[in-house]
């Protein structure tokens, strides 16, 4: 049974427990009658309705459409008492689920687990992007403030720089933990400490590579896992949205998801069928522009570098049919005209929340695409916004797709000081807040965000990807004022780094 947005939901998902990886969008009404066991990550035979209701997705009585992907079996499943709904605990299950918003929310920025400690039994699913961060104490089960993101390389879970959903298990505090040297990281060992975690049963690929998805095309909104190898060799047509007709190897390498030669498993959603295609040359592959096709997808595992959200799109008119990707924080308060799709002065972040594409208060990428002007507009009601109709306008967009975004995983450079010499793509949001030393070349204790506002690459709350280059330790860091950003001198230091290839504010670019 293939499942659509809107698609009313199954009493539970017993029967999709051979879909591991897939995402499903259903359509659930609250309620508190049905068996839920489990806390957060739920056995598939835990009925939907409820669930969602003790997860605090939605509301008793309450209908919305929600994501949910498909996990494997869990050893166990704690109960809780939440949002009215008091869930029951189990052992061994075949096959579980989780609600996809309350996972990307789960990310934690601390980058460690202290947080959850009182949640001992409980198993969380989070979003990691592998580093090579310290600390780390213990080997399979760590402490908890141990740097997840590198636990999770010393694991075996991900590779350093892959970004991946886990499954941890959060843990009651140890006697002692053993350190190890693993995949490249070494951990410390440590004595007596209060909590702990262990990652779980981990998400598999559901399909072997592909060479097109158009065996997908029923499956709109859907996310398929795909194992794809990065190539040189096929035609691809569009940017962020490609028709469902393009070589997938090759416009990996387009969006920058994967390396020519790179073996990877990617997410890719399938979405309908577009007006237009855009072509552009990305990442040494240029792809076509192409008119109405049937169907399309888009990579979604991914840390995107974009721009935050303009206030309206009345600047991009004249860029018709083009497709852009948008950092936008969903708002309420702002005008808005037209649904689904929009007049160009439209508020976009209350737009993005009228059209279902992310919450009030929430931060995410947004694929827009720009249209031309309409005959007229119709305003309705949706997701606690009021869009207003109007007559004819000039310019308007359509908001196609929206995926979470990640922040960088590591504040500063220390444990690359091994690779000198060496240049490193990092995304990065630039901040305010956080020590740096150093102007132009940085001591690699000092602070990646705010280093990159320092030196004009980005704009503080701006995401992008940056390139560094790590540097041997220097004699003197030598400090100033700039972009609004003061950082400090400091003496000998045995590590440092610089913004290398990197436009900045000015236009120009550096060079080391």
């Amino acid at each position: 049974m293939d499942v659509e947005q809107g698609t009313l939901a199954p009493k539970n998902l017993v029967y999709y427990r051979d879909r591991v990886g897939q995402s499903f969008s259903f359509l659930i009404t609250g309620n508190v009658q049905g068996p839920v066991y489990g806390t957060n990550i739920y056995t598939d035979d835990s009925d939907l309705g409820t669930a969602a209701v003790h997860a605090g997705i939605i509301k008793v009585g309450e209908t919305k459409t929600v994501d949910v992907k498909i996990l494997p079996g869990q050893s166990s499943y704690l109960g809780s008492a939440q949002n009215g709904i008091a869930s029951s605990s189990y052992g061994h299950w075949l096959g579980s689920y989780v609600f996809i918003e309350n996972m990307i929310s789960s990310v934690t920025d601390s980058m460690t687990l202290i947080n959850f400690r009182d949640k001992i039994g409980q198993s969380f699913c989070f979003l990691v992007t592998g580093d090579l961060g310290m600390p780390i104490y213990g080997t399979d089960i760590y402490t908890d403030d141990s740097n997840i993101d590198a636990a999770a390389v010393h694991a075996g879970i991900v590779k350093v720089g892959e970004t991946k959903e886990v499954i941890v298990k959060i843990l009651p505090g140890q006697a002692s933990y053993q350190g190890s040297t693993k995949n490249e990281i070494t951990s410390s060992s440590f004595g007596q400490w209060m909590g702990s975690f262990r990652f779980g049963d981990h998400i598999t690929p559901s399909m072997p590579t592909v060479t097109n998805l158009t065996g997908h095309r029923d499956k709109v909104n859907q996310v398929l896992s795909i194992t794809v190898v990065g190539s040189l060799g096929g035609v691809v047509y569009g940017t962020n949205i490609y028709t469902d007709d393009s070589i997938i190897n090759t416009a990996a390498v387009h969006a920058g998801i994967v390396s020519v030669g790179e073996t990877r498993t990617v997410d890719v959603k399938i979405l309908p069928a577009q007006t237009s295609y855009q072509g552009s040359t990305q990442n040494g592959v240029t792809s076509s522009s192409y008119g109405s096709w049937i169907g399309s997808y888009m990579f979604t595992c991914k840390t995107i570098s974009c721009p935050m959200a303009p206030t309206d799109l009345l600047s991009f008119r004249e860029k018709l049919n083009q497709v852009f990707s948008f950092v936008v924080t969903g708002a309420n308060e702002g005008p808005v005209f037209g649904t689904n799709i929009y007049t160009d002065d439209s508020n976009l972040a209350v737009a993005a929340v009228h059209s279902g594409m992310v919450t009030r208060g929430e931060t995410k990428v947004i694929i827009v695409q720009i249209l031309p002007g309409q005959s007229s507009y119709c305003g309705t009601a949706q997701n606690g916004i009021t869009s207003a109709p109007y007559g004819t306008w000039m310019g308007s967009y359509s908001i196609l797709a929206s995926i979470p975004t990640f922040k960088m995983a590591v504040s500063n450079l220390t444990n690359y000081r091994n690779r000198v010499e060496e240049t490193i793509s990092f995304t990065v949001i630039g901040a305010m807040g956080g020590t740096v030393w150093g102007t132009d070349v940085y001591s690699d204790d000092s602070n990646v965000a705010v280093a990159a506002v320092h030196e004009g690459v980005v704009q503080v709350d701006e995401m992008k990807t940056v390139n560094v280059k790590i540097l041997p330790g220097q004699a003197s860091y030598d400090g100033s004022t700039r972009n609004g950003i003061t950082t400090l001198s400091f003496g000998s230091w045995s590590g440092s780094f610089a913004f290398v290839d990197n436009p900045t504010n000015s236009g120009e670019k550096a060079s080391f």
